[in-house]
């Protein structure tokens, strides 16, 4: 409740135990690059927010595939150590839990991969309804060999898997 006080766009905290990224979720309803310069406090900020936009994906956390936007920055903040912690495959094994809190419940993601894709819009390039392209953008994830990814050995995904992903630049 204090959180929606803050602000009424947060619907959700993410966190990776054995991380930093620990982060209020938010989306702004028809400003889907909003928080892309706006802190949770709605001040103009380079490092903006993590974020999800609504013209993809709804606040429930029930859609095939999610995607969760976040910076990386300088500081080390935000979506910051992705690549480098997760571009590891021990560290993709050893911190291979994600949990999305809300206030009825916890949903809890197992980390399965950690790959570089080129910068096509993921929710505006595929429809991850239809049963074929889900499982052929994740077959491609998957078979993936560049040298800065890392997939776990045993890693699958189904048209009946609600998948996140966490999108951020690469370097």
């Amino acid at each position: 409740e204090a959180l929606w006080r803050q602000n009424a766009d947060i619907y959700a905290w993410l966190e990776i135990p054995g991380t930093e990224i620990s982060y209020p979720l938010v989306q702004r309803e028809g400003e889907d690059a909003y928080y892309l310069t706006h802190d949770i406090d709605g001040n103009s900020s380079i490092g903006g927010a993590i974020y999800t936009e609504s013209t993809y994906n709804t606040t429930t956390l029930d859609d095939p595939v999610t995607v969760i936007y976040g910076h990386q920055l300088y500081n080390g903040k935000m979506f910051s150590s992705l690549q480098s912690t997760y571009s590891n495959p021990e560290k993709l094994a050893e911190l291979n839990e994600l949990i999305l809190y809300q206030p009825q419940r916890e949903l809890h993601y197992e980390i399965i991969a950690a790959v570089p894709i080129d910068t096509r819009h993921i929710l505006y390039s595929y429809d991850f309804t239809d049963a074929a392209q889900y499982q052929s953008f994740f077959d491609e994830v998957l078979q993936n060999r560049s040298l800065n990814a890392a997939i776990a050995e045993d890693a699958s995904v189904t048209p009946d898997d609600h998948v996140v992903i966490l999108s951020t630049c690469y370097s």
